[in-house]
């Protein structure tokens, strides 16, 4: 493989300029106490292949004994509240691997739990302060192995069992004693549906995956309106030949660029730009439509009749629903002209609109004088701003919000995000704002009256907010965050009038806090203690449980399995690991994109398939990757309660 290309494949991948800073930990004090444990535990619902006498027939078994090695760490957490005194967290960290005493089929269980201890308003570094306390915590069996798969990997196919137990801890004088008890095995359905399968999953038009387009990596976007949920896809077309050798024009590209692309970007912009040689090669993504009531998909937006390579944003703005396209997956400055030596025929981004969630149009030209000043040229595309061979341009639209009557835009753009805001009313464009040196507007929310930015890209004025009238302003007291944070990737405002910041972080893990709207609560400084979840990439709430999904950059060592992690919480305080569905894709490594629907039913979640694994591998495992949708009712994820 080609030495730039490894070292760009294996230090980053969110594309935007990041520089490492030194390690400051938020936290006063840690202490770590590890545990093993050995054990048996009877399986009821283990489901294997158990060979005979005739090598022709082969028997179908149930349940069997697990020999299980079970280890741990508990580690106590002591952080400034801010009010002068301190927290005490405890973040219980367990996996275990286990083979069947029958199948031999191998067995693996990952689970985790941050939990904050009532302290009774001690202070936990007071030598006569004592805590002791017992948390449940639940994982589910995933098995693999030769004699259920031959071979192959199973990805939990054979078993819906979950195993219960429970870590009792005692706290004094700076140490820590634990252990784990009660162990049980609970034979449990998987509560999760995939909705792109097969009918006996409850989807009677069955699509597969990347809704039978290998390329549709990403469910990049996903609103529910009118009756069903409307969902955008990202396709990512790229040659994993030519990325793992690539050709003398796509070399040529990385070591002279002479556009505006970040240097994260670079290897596989120059492979969208050159894939043909010297001309670019283009796909273009689709719209589905999965209809409640017929529970059946519909493919609403054909792509080549989108004129985008993804729809990275939806939102809802006086009754109608609003789609933000993307110029490429990772171009981020080149020239839309169509002339000179170098000239693309890519399409632009642009906004287009439904009124039924089925048909959809683009919002039309840009009028009046905000269209661009410096030339007076309509654009047809809306907010792409015309501009002279070489200049950067709106490539992508970020993000969209409903705030005070109009409709706001956030763009990327290479010299520096826009915000725009439409009045449908008129069809009025306006510029409000344009962040010079931050490439992108990630998110934006409204929260208490006021329309909250996240900005990504270097630097600690990652959160800024809007009146409606005056400029923008970063958001006073702004934390400032260890590690090499490289801006705000997500905004999500809970039903307990909270709004959580998700910020990138490609080295230490992502950073999330929450903000009352006067005071910042840290929730992880790590990316719930896994340094790979390198951001919280999607955010919903369903049936009062506040749920966070993970893109995790290891999507090489651990491949092929997919690493995507989701998290939840009752009370957002105390935040557990939830188990992904079975059958989860095997390239799964983000949760891109989660969305209440079904009239507050279900939640949706929309996968993000590895985007430069091999596209089209059958043999001799079939692993087709492309992206998914899955749901689970909101019965399924009723809050618990307090912990015992």
């Amino acid at each position: 493989m080609n030495t730039l290309f490894k070292k760009w494949l294996l230090q980053s991948w969110l594309g935007l300029s990041i520089g490492l800073l030194g390690l400051s930990s938020a936290f006063a004090d840690t202490t770590t106490f590890p545990f093993e444990q050995e054990l048996t535990l009877s399986d009821p619902c283990a489901v294997f292949n158990q060979p005979t006498d005739d090598p022709a027939i082969t028997r179908i078994t149930y349940g069997e004994n697990i020999d299980f090695d079970l280890k741990g760490t508990v580690q106590a957490i002591i952080e400034p509240n801010g009010s002068g005194g301190f927290n005490l967290k405890f973040m219980i960290n367990n996996h275990g691997a286990g083979i069947g005493q029958t199948s031999g089929i191998k067995y693996q269980f990952i689970s985790k739990l941050l939990v904050k201890a009532n302290t009774n308003g001690s202070d936990p570094n007071d030598p006569n302060f004592v805590f002791k306390g017992k948390f449940k915590i639940d994982a589910r069996i995933i098995g693999q192995g030769n004699d259920a798969s031959q071979g192959g990997i199973a990805q939990g196919a054979q078993d819906n069992a979950l195993l219960h137990f429970y870590v009792s801890i005692h706290y004094a004088n700076g140490s820590i004693q634990s252990s784990a008890s009660d162990f049980t095995l609970e034979c449990v359905a998987s509560p999760w549906t995939n909705q792109m399968t097969a009918p006996e999953a409850g989807t009677k038009t069955p699509v597969g995956r990347g809704f039978g387009d290998p390329w549709n990596k990403y469910a990049w976007s996903m609103k529910d309106f009118n009756g069903g949920m409307v969902v955008g896809t990202k396709n990512a077309y790229f040659d994993i030949e030519q990325y793992l050798n690539p050709t003398n024009e796509v070399q040529d590209c990385i070591n002279g660029f002479q556009y505006q692309v970040t240097g994260i970007h670079l290897p596989l912009a120059c492979m969208e730009l050159f894939s043909a040689g010297d001309a670019a090669q283009t796909r273009y993504a689709d719209i589905w439509r999965f209809d409640y009531a017929k529970k059946s998909w519909t493919k609403v937006l054909v792509g080549a009749d989108s004129g985008s390579q993804g729809f990275r944003v939806m939102t809802t703005h006086n009754g109608k629903l609003y789609a933000g396209s993307d110029l490429g997956a990772f171009i981020t400055g080149v020239s839309l002209n169509s002339g000179g030596p170098l000239a693309w025929d890519f399409p632009s981004s642009q906004l287009l609109v439904s009124a039924d969630g089925k048909n959809f149009s683009s919002v039309g030209s840009c009028t009046g004088n905000a269209c661009n000043p410096a030339t007076g040229v309509n654009n047809p595309y809306g907010i792409t701003n015309f501009a002279p061979p070489g200049a950067a341009v709106n490539t992508s639209i970020r993000a969209l919000a409903s705030y005070n009557n109009k409709l706001y835009v956030g763009t990327f753009n290479a010299v520096g995000a826009e915000l725009w805001s439409y009045d449908d009313s008129t069809d009025q464009w306006d510029l409000v704002h344009k962040f010079f040196g931050k490439p992108a507007i990630a998110e934006l929310r409204e929260y208490k009256g006021k329309l909250y930015i996240g900005i990504a890209g270097p630097g600690n004025d990652y959160l800024w907010q809007f009146d409606g009238t005056n400029p923008p302003v970063v958001v006073a007291n702004l934390p400032v965050l260890p590690g090499s944070n490289v801006g705000a990737l997500k905004l999500f405002v809970s039903s307990k009038g909270l709004l959580y910041i998700g910020n990138v972080d490609l080295t230490l893990g992502f950073y999330l806090q929450s903000f009352d709207g006067t005071n910042f609560t840290t929730i992880t400084s790590n990316g719930f203690f896994n340094s790979l979840n390198a951001y919280a990439w999607s955010m919903a709430e369903i049936n009062g449980r506040l749920f966070v999904g993970t893109f995790n950059q290891d999507f090489i060592s651990t491949l092929p399995r997919g690493s995507a992690e989701l998290w939840y919480s009752d009370d957002s305080i105390n935040w557990q690991q939830m188990a992904m569905p079975l059958d989860w894709g095997v390239w799964n490594y983000g949760i891109r994109t989660m969305e209440v629907g079904d009239k507050g039913k279900q939640l949706f979640l929309g996968s993000a398939s590895n985007m430069i694994a091999p596209d089209l591998i059958s043999e001799p495992i079939p692993l087709n990757p492309g992206a998914e949708v899955w749901s689970i009712r909101s019965t399924a994820v009723a809050p618990t309660g307090k912990r015992k």
